[in-house]
């Protein structure tokens, strides 16, 4: 029964992934690099058709620069925050919360 857990897990994810790519090429954060245009390959055609040139672009310019952790409680930002992570003050949704809790308090 974990395989299927696992594979709903990695659907997940990659749906995750795919609507991150949208928002960074809907919002113009890679209008004008190499960068857009793979990201829009990635979106139509998954991650297996990319070059290795490709590859290496897309891991530099997209993949390292977004993936993040929190810097309070050092979580991994999952894909489906990581555009609102990288335009914050390094708060995962969670951490981000408690923090204007308090400040309202």
């Amino acid at each position: 029964m974990s395989g299927v857990v696992e594979e709903e897990e990695r659907r997940r994810e990659e749906a995750e992934f795919r609507d991150f790519l949208i928002q960074l090429v809907e919002t113009g954060d890679l209008r004008g690099t190499d960068a857009e245009g793979i990201a829009k390959l990635v979106i139509d055609r998954g991650v297996g058709v990319l070059s290795s040139k490709q590859s290496f672009v897309f891991n530099r310019d997209v993949v390292r620069p977004y993936s993040a952790e929190c810097d309070e409680c050092n979580d991994r930002i999952p894909w489906a925050e990581a555009y609102e992570f990288h335009h914050s003050p390094g708060r995962c949704s969670a951490c981000q919360a408690r923090f204007e809790k308090y400040m309202s308090e």
